[in-house]
């Protein structure tokens, strides 16, 4: 399901404009502190959307794509950074 949707030029928040345009789209309702739920959704999404995702990563223009996993704060610092190794 499309989350948001922006275009480049388009005002963003506080006089800022997007310098690119670009999607989000939820892969998972999974709670923070359930990242192995949130994984298995994300594998699901991306198994049943291969063909329509390989269109728009080759779509003239297109730069990158990845997964942004909320996860529930385990440590106390400002930002938390977690990887997933592509086989998960």
């Amino acid at each position: 399901m499309t989350d948001k949707v922006w275009r480049k030029g388009e005002q963003k928040s506080a006089g800022r404009i997007y310098e690119w345009s670009g999607f989000t789209v939820i892969v998972s309702e999974a709670d923070m502190d359930n990242v192995l739920q949130q994984i298995d959704d994300a594998i699901r999404f991306l198994q049943s959307n291969l063909s329509e995702l390989a269109r728009l990563q080759n779509f003239p223009g297109a730069e990158t794509a990845y997964i942004d996993f909320a996860i529930k704060d385990r440590l106390d610092v400002g930002l938390q950074c977690d990887r997933f190794p592509s086989s998960c």
